[in-house]
């Protein structure tokens, strides 16, 4: 439990610095190329990050508490359904977004905004429609019920 609890700080951690190194990215083409850039007030993009690393950080916890690896989904012994799972199928995934966003909102790049509707789209719809289809075959109608009754995104 105490690795999965480890795992779960650490892919946090992760979100964060990929998030931190596509905003210095982002940043840097932005003056190199010349490309414009757009204003918005700081409390926004630090209000998406916050959201995202304690959505991301809550969701996590919920694996630990339910002693569930999500790397080994055809291992897993239940369906976790608690916590921003009730309102959510991805958290997690949510969270990630939501860092991203911020992190683009705070380079004030339109190129950003692209690549984050460019992300939002292929998890949607190829990502998680794959995902969806491994846990239908892993818990079957638990698992089609909870997916009619809890919304993928929010």
């Amino acid at each position: 439990m105490k690795n999965v609890f480890l795992n779960n700080i650490g892919a946090t951690i992760l979100v964060l610095l990929f998030g931190y190194l596509g905003y210095v990215l982002l940043m840097e083409l932005n003056m190199f190329a010349g490309l414009k850039v757009f204003e918005v007030n700081i409390w926004i993009p630090a209000i998406s990050i916050v959201l995202g690393v304690l959505l991301r950080i809550y969701a996590g916890y919920q694996f630990t508490k339910n002693k569930v690896n999500i790397l080994e989904m055809d291992k897993h012994s239940k369906l976790v359904m608690t916590g921003p799972f009730k309102f959510s199928r991805n958290p997690l995934y949510l969270a990630i977004l939501l860092v991203t966003l911020g992190f683009v909102l705070l380079s004030g790049s339109w190129l950003g905004i692209i690549f984050v509707l460019i992300f939002w789209y292929v998890l949607d719809r190829v990502i998680l429609t794959k995902e969806e289809l491994d846990l239908e075959k892993v818990f079957g109608k638990e698992y089609i019920d909870y997916k009619n009754n809890v919304n993928r995104w929010i």
